[in-house]
């Protein structure tokens, strides 16, 4: 009995703790996930600042993209008219659309559900209502912004405003930021230090 307690730890101690270990940190990533899920992270409905969409150029090669928008993503579409943004959630039952340039449609792969992406009206399909429009803006190399609110009245870019929209010029998802003001700093800033706070 001295001998064991002067050789320290032995093989059966040793395989113990680690067995322990390996039980507990099992327990803590489960526990984590499950944390996780019933307290997601606080996201915006719409953010407070613009999202960059790409260059005309690179909407224009792809025919359309998706990026974050908040807790929602957004769809941005190059069409004949100009570019044009909706929330990527389906009307239907909030599944994430996506746009297909070989087909030219906007699909929602749950349920079948088809928009056009031109207007986003539904073509065909379950969904009982258009994809909401989001409001986008232009911004060009010198400084040039056109931008569009993202309603249902909007009207399409005229051929003098879709000939102003340069390849190399900027699609935000979102208001553009007020010239002469610091709303969009003020806002970013307020969301910034109320995540530092929760």
């Amino acid at each position: 009995m001295a001998d064991e307690k002067s050789q320290g730890i032995t093989r059966r101690n040793f395989l113990e703790r680690l067995g322990i270990l390996a039980v507990g940190s099992s327990l803590a990533a489960m526990a984590g996930g499950i944390i996780a899920y019933f307290w997601p992270p606080k996201l915006e409905e719409t953010p407070s600042e613009p999202v960059p969409a790409g260059t005309v150029a690179d909407l224009k090669r792809s025919g359309g993209v998706t990026v974050p928008y908040g807790r929602y993503p957004a769809l941005v579409i190059w069409t004949g008219r100009g570019p044009m943004t909706y929330s990527a959630v389906c009307t239907h039952f909030a599944c994430i659309v996506k746009y297909h340039a070989d087909v030219d449609k906007i699909i929602c792969p749950c349920h079948d559900g088809y928009f056009d992406p031109e207007d986003g009206h539904v073509i065909s399909g379950p969904p009982p209502e258009p994809l909401h429009r989001l409001p986008w803006y232009y911004q060009g190399p010198d400084g040039t912004i056109v931008s569009r609110p993202g309603t249902e009245s909007d009207q399409p870019l005229s051929d003098d405003e879709l000939e102003a929209l340069e390849d190399e010029g900027e699609i935000f998802v979102g208001i553009p930021p007020e010239e002469g003001s610091d709303a969009n700093a003020i806002r970013w800033l307020g969301e910034r230090v109320r995540r530092w706070l929760t």
